[in-house]
């Protein structure tokens, strides 16, 4: 029910998801006859039902070796959760946390707080698995300030990898209808809509600031000097590398520095 989210309008409000038994069955013929070693699960949040999701990683303990990842919430894990799915083989959870500013959550309806996404990805962690954290910006009623406390929030939360994008009123979310009413749209370019342009004229935020944070967010998070270093000592610099490649596309959203 977060303000940005379509995912409801596109897929109906009734949660549903495939028998365990179904489950395993899919990932054993990508493991049997095609050879795949490591598979995403692409359910919104996999961990909605414990039940479900924990029949899922007995099946996958019990059946195959593989690998996989999935996305979830931080209000949705706990211990015994979190290693069920280490011991079935899962490496990566992405957690959608969007903000470090309490009360951004609460206006776009996330239903958490920046203190259970920290008890959440401290848990991950302790369990030995990677995180990839979500984070947006450029919501209507945001200033400079919130912004920055994202930024920072995405720093120091411990997530090892970030995701950075601009909040975009898709057509079905509460964010279009509410962007849509305010004529604050600045395009109907569906080809623009790709979260990482400001759609929206904001209030406090010019669209050129807010494509100035969004090149602040990434270049901050993966170019600081202590990520650099445990990059190049954990992981022989492949994630600076790729941090490097992606570098001129940063370049070109910037057209300026935030100060």
């Amino acid at each position: 029910k977060c303000t940005f989210c379509s995912s409801s309008t596109l897929f109906g409000s009734r949660w549903r998801g495939h028998s365990p038994e179904r489950v395993l069955e899919e990932v054993k013929l990508l493991h049997d006859e095609y050879g795949v070693g490591d598979v995403e699960v692409l359910d919104d949040t996999f961990t909605l039902s414990k039940k479900r999701a924990t029949m899922i990683c007995e099946l996958l303990s019990s059946e195959l070796d593989i690998a996989w990842a999935c996305s979830s919430r931080v209000d949705t894990i706990d211990h015994e959760m979190l290693a069920k799915m280490r011991g079935a083989g899962v490496h990566t959870i992405f957690y959608g946390i969007e903000s470090g500013s309490d009360e951004t959550l609460k206006r776009v309806g996330k239903g958490i707080t920046t203190a259970k996404a920290e008890t959440a990805v401290r848990a991950t962690r302790n369990e030995g698995i990677a995180l990839l954290g979500s984070f947006m910006i450029g919501f209507p009623f945001e200033r400079a300030e919130d912004i920055r406390k994202t930024l920072e929030f995405s720093q120091h939360v411990g997530v090892e990898y970030a995701q950075f994008s601009i909040a975009t009123p898709y057509p079905g979310s509460m964010l279009w209808e509410v962007a849509n009413t305010e004529g604050v749209l600045l395009t109907r370019d569906w080809r623009r809509y790709t979260a990482l342009e400001p759609i929206m004229r904001l209030k406090y935020l010019s669209p050129e600031d807010v494509k100035r944070w969004l090149y602040r967010a990434w270049v901050g998070f993966y170019l600081r000097p202590r990520y650099i270093v445990r990059d190049m000592v954990k992981r022989r610099g492949m994630l600076l590398r790729t941090a490097l490649r992606k570098l001129p596309i940063l370049l070109r959203l910037n057209r300026g520095r935030v100060m």
